[in-house]
């Protein structure tokens, strides 16, 4: 069992790297930015769209 949860957690961690990180960041900036609605947290969501268009 132990050595299943091993290469369970291994193919966990070569799926998750980048691109989930980064959709669960956009995810979240786009709640902040949805609950907020100011100026500030629009350019803050920009700012991080083109962060994550690089």
């Amino acid at each position: 069992m132990s050595l299943q949860r091993r290469q369970q957690e291994a193919q966990r961690a070569a799926k998750q790297p980048c691109p989930s990180v980064k959709t669960f960041l956009r995810r979240t900036y786009k709640k902040v930015f949805l609950k907020e609605k100011r100026v500030g947290a629009e350019s803050i969501f920009t700012l991080w769209q083109r962060v994550f268009a690089n």
